[in-house]
């Protein structure tokens, strides 16, 4: 035991030492990276035997290896089979890239002007191409024709099979319309399937071009800034650019949203908003529209007015058929500094106000300070326009000055009002004034035709800036005022005169009939009527003759209530002043009874007459007194012959 100890204790010295010898030298690491060299087998073994003849791990990762490889090679072989194959049968083997598409068409052209786009389709694959077809998407305002109507949206044009290495072409014919340096994109869009597969293959190839010119020009010239509610005026320009007559033309206007048409020049298309029809437009031929309108909305808000022109459409006459232009012209909304409205006879609606032929109009004119800051040196001036003004009759309050030279009435710290020298935040005022109108027929026999009064208020002020400078400000509204037409009627009762010979006594005697002729005579002032009606009805001991002069006029009467109604039409402006009255006559009989013995009676009830001031666009009604058997329109007549006598 003690040799054993002694032999163990030496050992630990000796490796002690050969631990800090500089010549140590680890023999198992160096055993460990000894080359070891293993055999494999070429079958796979059984597991028992394996385990027998390998006493490690080493033959478990030797067979790993030996499968991945020849996996790997058979994989190979296989690819290689298969490629050899292909190349030698020629194999279904395909792509769109192989498809070549070869688009030909004008990088720019004029609006309006015919041209064609030429597509060709190669199928440079080798294998052919079962189906194929060409899917277009147009841009807004292509055609086909410059005639066409219907817009060219979205088609597919079938193709049918392309062999491989075979062509297909197609030629699209196309007008394109716009604005002036437009650019339009055609989409093209291939969609293929191959022979031998299911699957649809499709790709885009898009298509721009420039517009160099329009065939119609348009312009659009309106404030960069609108006061809320305040008139402003819009002016639009149409142009022809072309050597061809543009038949039909229509211009159509998107208002938008707040916007008040108060007026334009031409009218817009009766019963339509926002359309005119301007018609036949000739070479190189201008035409401008001119409206007048207001914008309500927040302050800030962006407002737009699109504005396109075309020719009509030839089943709906108040649409645009091909549209050749658009253009949008855009106005900002702000606070006015000095909010005006005017208030015509107490009515404050918005639009034009009708008024009757030398009616008292009183103008009353609102205004308020909308700055948070002063305004100094104001004044307002109102200016009216209009022949049919009687300038004797204006006069207003407050100061204010009538300055007959140029029509305009004034207010301002020279004229007196020192409340305009300085004008608080906030504040407000009323300024009045007051006119009539001439009449429509002067003493010459002249008529006014469509007459009206445009009153202009401008307001002005001096602001501080923030910098310290005065800055000029001003503020305006209108009101238009419209003068409504005299249109009347004359109604009397002859018995000597007229178309018809009247029998029976005169005086009338009772139980014993006598007849009378009716005359209507219409008359009209300044503005053209149409739809007028003249309406009455007949007593009970009356009989309706059925005789009628003119036979052309239509005049009813029914047998049931008793009513005659004169349906007289259009009357046209100055008839009874320039032009003779419009008249009618039918023939009556009155069997008078002994009580109206010594009477003078109704040979009719009220009369009655309408028709629509087309100017003013109001109803026209007069109503007159029944006409009597005193017939003192009769210039054979005599007084006592009007009353009822007894046998």
């Amino acid at each position: 035991m003690e040799k054993k100890e002694s032999t163990a204790a030496d050992k630990i010295k000796r490796l002690k030492k050969q631990l800090y010898s500089k010549n140590f030298k680890d023999k198992a690491l160096s055993a460990s990276l000894k080359k070891k060299e293993y055999d494999v087998s070429e079958e796979w073994e059984d597991a028992g035997e394996k385990k027998q003849s390998s006493p490690n791990t080493g033959g478990k990762r030797t067979s790993g290896k030996k499968i991945i490889l020849a996996v790997s090679i058979s994989f190979f072989l296989v690819a290689l089979g298969v490629a050899w194959y292909v190349i030698k049968s020629g194999a279904n083997v395909f792509s769109l890239d192989k498809v070549m598409v070869n688009i030909t068409a004008p990088a720019s052209i004029g609006g309006g002007e015919p041209f064609t786009v030429d597509v060709r389709i190669k199928n440079d694959n080798e294998t052919k191409i079962a189906s194929a077809d060409l899917v277009v998407e147009f841009p807004v305002g292509a055609y086909e024709r410059f005639d066409s109507e219907e817009a060219l949206t979205k088609t597919r044009i079938p193709l049918g099979a392309i062999d491989a290495g075979g062509i297909a072409e197609k030629s699209i014919p196309l007008v394109l319309f716009g604005s002036v340096n437009e650019e339009k994109e055609i989409r093209f869009s291939l969609e293929v399937r191959f022979e031998g597969s299911s699957a649809t293959l499709s790709k885009e190839y898009p298509y721009s071009i420039l517009l160099t010119s329009s065939p119609v020009g348009l312009s659009i010239s309106l404030p960069k800034e609108v006061s809320i509610d305040q008139e402003f005026e819009i002016r639009i320009g149409v142009d022809s650019n072309t050597k061809n007559v543009l038949k039909n033309i229509l211009l159509k206007v998107d208002y938008p949203s707040g916007f008040t048409l108060s007026g334009s020049e031409p009218k817009q298309m009766e019963g339509q908003r926002g359309v005119w029809l301007i018609g036949d437009l000739n070479e190189l031929e201008r035409r401008e529209i001119v409206l007048r309108g207001k914008l309500s909305g927040q302050e800030g808000a962006k407002k737009a007015f699109v504005v396109s022109v075309g020719s009509r459409k030839k089943d709906d006459k108040n649409e645009i058929g091909t549209v050749y232009s658009t253009i949008t012209g855009e106005t900002v909304l702000t606070q006015p500094f000095l909010g005006l409205s005017i208030v015509v006879n107490g009515d404050e609606s918005a639009g034009e106000y009708v008024a009757k032929s030398r009616q008292a109009i009183r103008f009353d004119i609102l205004w308020k300070n909308n700055l948070q800051t002063k305004i100094t040196n104001g004044e307002m001036d109102v200016k009216l326009i209009g022949d049919i003004i009687n300038e004797m009759s204006v006069s207003a309050d407050r100061k204010g000055f009538y300055r007959s030279l140029d029509d305009t009435i004034v207010w301002n710290p020279r004229t007196g009002l020192n409340e305009f020298s300085i004008i608080e935040p906030g504040s407000s005022g009323k300024m009045s004034f007051t006119l009539q109108s001439l009449p429509l027929v002067d003493k010459y026999g002249r008529v006014f035709k469509n007459p009206q009064i445009d009153v202009e208020v401008s307001a002005f002020g001096d602001r501080v800036t923030d910098v310290g400078s005065s800055e000029r400000l001003s503020s305006s509204v209108s009101k238009r005022v419209k003068i409504e037409t005299n249109l009347d009627v004359v109604p009397r009762a002859v018995y000597y005169v007229g178309p018809f010979k009247n029998t029976g006594p005169l005086p009338p005697v009772a139980d014993t009939e006598t007849t009378y002729t009716i005359i209507f005579s219409l008359t009209n002032t300044s503005n053209k009527v149409v739809n007028a009606e003249v309406r009455t009805s007949l007593p009970s001991y009356m009989r309706w003759m059925g005789n009628v002069s003119p036979k052309d006029e239509k005049v009813e009467f029914d047998e049931v209530g008793g009513e005659v109604v004169w349906k007289a039409g259009e009357v046209g402006v100055g008839t009874g002043y320039i032009y003779p009255p419009r008249e009618v006559a039918f023939q009556v009989a009155f069997t008078p009874s002994v009580s109206q013995a010594k009477e003078i009676v109704p040979l009719t009830g009220d009369i009655f007459l309408t028709g629509r001031d087309t100017f003013t666009n109001t109803t026209v009604s007069v109503s007159k007194q029944p006409i009597t058997t005193n017939l003192f329109t009769d210039p054979l007549f005599s007084q006592d012959q009007a009353g009822v006598e007894i046998k």
